[in-house]
């Protein structure tokens, strides 16, 4: 595909789709039971350790989300606002290695400055909601995996997509989740690398979708489903609902 033949209305959404593998149904399983435990606890945001700009920017979240209200692309523009940015996409790059050409992790030379906005608004009709026919932690995994392809902000771009994962993990029943992502992935060199395919740039993930589809059905979707086990494993040790053993 030709970055030179595509204009501002014809880059492709990244198109993925998780092949669940057992273990990965048997940690969604676990995952269930263990939020079923919880589910009677109150939530409380982790203010000790979050900054306040994150914690405002929660607070947005759950009070959108209870109305159970799928975000929209102002919704984002709205939630980088909160976290100290202009509620805007990045500028164009003006050298290779500057802050509006740097994604995630080792993935370098994300879309172009001219193509965000369309493809924030195919993300946000793609992932917005959750159909009722598919898991929803496949979705939710997804979601927060496509945006830091796209990574439309010069910054925050981490913080912006757990809060995304956030609204979803609300919407679907759960919120004893939500509190943590942030400390437990904020700033984490592991959660990053984690994001790693391979395909360090974004015409390299559209050109080796069938690379990309089963590094992320089959390695980032098992890390992601440990991790929300880990933390509700927390929780619930926390809570004495389990005990250690």
């Amino acid at each position: 595909m030709s970055q030179q033949n595509m204009d501002s209305n014809s880059i492709e959404l990244i198109k993925l789709e998780i092949r669940p593998s057992d273990l990965q149904k048997e940690k969604i399983c676990n995952i269930k039971m263990l939020n079923d435990l919880i589910k009677e606890r109150d939530v409380s945001v982790r203010t000790d350790v979050i900054s306040k700009r994150v914690e405002v920017a929660l607070g947005y979240v759950f009070n959108q989300s209870d109305q159970q209200r799928k975000f929209t692309l102002d919704d984002i523009f709205k939630i980088d606002r909160l976290l100290g940015g202009k509620g805007s996409v990045r500028q164009p790059s003006i050298v290779w290695s500057d802050d509006n050409n740097i994604g995630v992790g080792n993935y370098q030379t994300p879309p172009e400055s001219i193509y965000l906005e369309s493809l924030l608004q195919k993300y946000v009709q793609k992932y917005s909601s959750i159909e009722e026919d598919i898991e929803p932690f496949e979705k939710i995994c997804l979601a927060y995996y496509v945006f830091e392809l796209i990574h439309p902000f010069n910054d925050r771009n981490g913080r912006i997509g757990r809060i995304l994962c956030s609204w979803l993990m609300l919407l679907n029943g759960y919120p004893h989740i939500v509190p943590y992502l942030e400390v437990k992935w904020g700033d984490n060199c592991m959660h990053r690398n984690a994001f790693d395919s391979g395909l360090h740039n974004y015409y390299a993930c559209l050109n080796y979708s069938d690379q990309l589809n089963n590094f992320v059905s089959q390695k980032f979707y098992s890390y992601f489903l440990s991790e929300v086990q880990s933390i509700l494993h927390q929780i619930a040790l926390e809570e004495k609902l389990i005990s250690k053993s």
